[in-house]
């Protein structure tokens, strides 16, 4: 007698139950049934997809990636403020963030009219005309004017001037605005802005207009040009060269608010630019090596030329103004050079251990390339195209513009500090999206995981 197989019927064999499941009919119905399955996966997917809360940036913690992390690590050194371009900056203790970067910043421009192409107006900055870092402008938020005068060292030059002062409005109204002169399509950095032409304020005991001071001081006719915020004119989004890592992760909406037009004023391409303490000693113990030998760099490499010993004889004379930075980061203590290259996002944090929220969050996008402007001494004004030009030839050649990105060319260049853009909060008010913070306050990065971390001195330092 057969054994009994306890989960069939003992009135149904085996093979009968078989031939029902592999009838043709049968595996037509199971196929059509997965294909139906897989079908509503995909229009789930599609056309109902998941939404990504805005404001969130992508994942909460940094990638599971070798190289990844998020970390606090230093603080918030100092923060300045250029209110006209390439003029002396304004050291503050506290900022109030706009989409534009820092309020204030880059508000006013000087232009020249040119000789050339009917009287054309161009853009002045340290570049040209290396006695606009003798400009000290002083902000007086109380009386809402910003005045220019001459630093120390400019009024030992220009004595025979005898220049004083001259002032213009801090914040004008649009009817304030729109009722000085209007320049319009002045070229900047591959796009265009618009300005006013800066008038004094009612009732000013200055003897002369922000331009006729500006042109006593040059020696030829000068603009003192405010940005028109008035104007229809929105000045480019600049590419977006070091792309988030997690950038599938971040809703529509703020990969929109990363890659729109920033509406920044006169700044030459980003809002911002971040560098920190370490990067700087790093540049100096560079100088002082060059220095100490007379047959090389003192680090293995050929002889930097050019280097005056006497100038440089303190490597502390080279300071962190000649980079112009907005925010100057200082680390908890053994913070790599150049650290800043490989982060790719800011949260910048309440000092007090007491308060959590996040008071600013920045996003790194792209190095920045340096040029003549920082041979220029922010004190005398006097030209040195060696410091630290060529100390950063010889170290920090590095590639700003990344192929592979629109824009992107693979060239490298020396390169210090990173240009950031700030990221709005979920902020009820409208003028405390973008958040505000002071000296002092925690800084929190996410590095980037090696595998998109284009600086070979921090792959080299994991080996």
């Amino acid at each position: 007698m057969p054994a009994k197989i306890p989960f069939l019927d003992p009135s149904e064999s085996l093979q009968q139950r078989w031939r029902e499941a592999t009838s043709p009919n049968r595996v037509t119905a199971q196929i059509y049934v997965f294909c139906l399955l897989i079908g509503i996966g995909l229009l789930r997917t599609y056309l109902f997809p998941t939404k990504k809360s805005d404001h969130t940036y992508g994942s909460s913690a940094a990638s599971s990636g070798p190289g990844a992390k998020d970390e606090t690590l230093g603080e918030v050194a100092e923060i300045f403020v250029y209110p006209i371009k390439s003029c002396a900056g304004v050291s503050v203790t506290s900022i109030r963030l706009t989409e534009q970067g820092f309020d204030l910043d880059r508000r006013w421009i000087v232009v020249r009219r040119s000789e050339r192409e009917g009287g054309k107006v161009e853009r002045l900055s340290l570049r040209e005309e290396p006695r606009l870092t003798l400009i000290q402008p002083v902000i007086n938020e109380e009386s809402n004017t910003l005045m220019l005068r001459l630093s120390e060292v400019g009024q030992k030059q220009e004595t025979a001037k005898g220049l004083g002062a001259s002032e213009t409005t801090l914040r004008p109204t649009a009817s304030q605005l729109k009722s000085w002169k209007e320049i319009v399509g002045m070229e900047m950095y591959g796009d265009y802005a618009d300005g006013r032409v800066a008038a004094l304020p009612d009732g000013s005991d200055c003897k002369s207009t922000p331009s006729e001071w500006l042109s006593r001081f040059l020696g030829y006719p000068a603009l003192l040009l405010h940005f028109d915020t008035t104007s229809t004119t929105t000045r480019d989004a600049f590419p977006i060269f070091k792309p988030p890592t997690d950038s599938s992760l971040w809703s529509s909406n703020d990969r929109s608010e990363l890659h729109r037009k920033r509406g920044i004023e006169f700044q030459d391409e980003y809002p911002l630019l971040v560098a920190s303490q370490e990067s700087l000693e790093f540049v100096r113990s560079q100088l002082s090596s060059a220095l100490s030998s007379s047959d090389s760099d003192g680090r293995g490499g050929r002889r930097i030329t050019g280097i005056d010993a006497t100038k440089w004889s303190s490597p502390e004379a080279l300071n962190m103004a000649r980079f112009r930075p907005n925010i100057v980061i200082k680390g908890n203590g053994d913070l790599p050079a150049f650290s800043e290259d490989s982060w790719e996002r800011i949260w910048i944090l309440p000092t007090s251990s007491h308060e959590s929220s996040v008071k600013a969050i920045l996003q790194l996008v792209a190095r920045c390339q340096r040029c003549l402007l920082t041979a220029v001494d922010p004190i005398s004004a006097e030209k040195d195209p060696s410091v630290p030009l060529k100390l950063l030839n010889r170290s920090r050649m590095r590639v700003k513009k990344v192929a592979g990105v629109e824009g992107g060319n693979g060239r490298a260049g020396p390169c210090f500090g990173m240009y950031a853009i700030p990221l709005p909060m979920k902020q009820t008010k409208e003028e405390e999206r973008y958040g505000g913070f002071k000296k002092g306050d925690t800084i929190r990065v996410r590095w980037r995981p090696f595998e998109t971390d284009d600086e070979p001195d921090r792959q080299r330092a994991t080996l």
